[in-house]
């Protein structure tokens, strides 16, 4: 038993997307879509009736017909694991996308 959710953000380049997801996490007025939910599911979570808990989240990017994990280690914006979508090489892996998780999140 759970839920699963998806947030989907779609436009031109430099709409406002990442800022509206991520947002700054200078202070929490200034939140994004992600660090607000991952605030609240955390703080639902600690209800006493939650024994058991398990959360698992991926944050990807389609790009020039190009899945890029945004989670993996590396930091820069082309470093992340990449599978082809591209007509002619359906799901074709250039890497491995990752889930990562966490005992607190």
């Amino acid at each position: 038993r759970g839920f699963e959710s998806t947030v989907f953000a779609y436009g031109q380049t430099g709409t406002g997307k990442t800022h509206t997801m991520e947002g700054s996490l200078s202070s929490p007025e200034f939140y994004g879509i992600i660090p607000r939910s991952a605030q609240a599911i955390f703080e639902h979570l600690k209800q006493p009736r939650y024994k058991e808990q398990r959360v698992t989240c991926s944050y990807l990017e389609i790009y020039n017909e190009e899945l890029r994990d945004l989670l993996v280690d590396g930091g820069s914006h082309n470093s992340g694991s990449m599978v082809s979508s591209s007509p002619g090489r359906p799901g074709q892996h250039a890497g491995k996308l990752d889930i990562m998780e966490g005992k607190n999140g």
